[in-house]
């Protein structure tokens, strides 16, 4: 009985990690200083982040745009991290997730909490439901920022096919270990 529970806890376990946040690469992150609409991250108005330092003056406005993997069935959650100098000055305007076809009717788009800001680093946690292609954040400035780093941590909740495997064989596991105690005891109880 002992090795079923620790065979189950390490399925468990193995399934927890596989399915953790992961950081978007710099190449999967883009910028847009004029109004992209639904334009595919691919093509202009959008240039690829390259971890340079962006200034935005007072009164304009900039889009961050992240590519994905694109799963309908999906919810995803961002957390995007910028650091830089006068970032209280920078507004968080809009976020609006796109699918496949550049429409954004159907995906809902959350700004989940309260943002963390002080003047060298800002924090906003965004959920969308359901996963997006891409998906753009707009901020505008009331002050002169500089944007030293962006950092974009991408969760999307959906079992891959091994989660889903991992998934049935654990219950598997439970539903013979329990077969086995009844069993048991109705063999003793005989």
């Amino acid at each position: 009985m002992r090795k079923y529970v620790l065979a189950i806890l390490l399925l468990i376990a193995f399934a927890g990690i596989s399915a953790q946040a992961q950081d978007k690469e710099i190449g999967d992150i883009y910028i847009a200083t004029t109004d992209p609409g639904n334009a595919p991250l691919t093509g202009a108005p959008w240039v690829p982040y390259t971890g340079s330092t962006i200034n935005v003056n007072s009164g304009s406005s900039i889009w961050i745009g992240v590519e994905n993997l694109y799963v309908l069935e999906a919810r995803k959650n961002l957390k995007v991290t910028l650091t830089g100098s006068a970032l209280v000055d920078l507004d968080f305007d809009a976020t609006i997730g796109y699918d496949a076809s550049g429409v954004s009717t159907g995906i809902t788009a959350t700004l989940l909490g309260a943002p963390y800001i002080e003047a060298s680093l800002a924090v906003y946690n965004f959920t969308y439901v359901p996963q997006p292609e891409w998906e753009t954040i707009k901020f505008t400035s009331s002050g002169s920022v500089s944007i030293s780093g962006i950092v974009v941590v991408s969760s999307c909740r959906v079992p891959s096919l091994t989660q889903w495997g991992i998934i049935a064989l654990v219950l598997i596991l439970i539903a013979s270990s329990i077969f086995v105690v009844y069993r048991r005891r109705k063999a003793v109880t005989a």
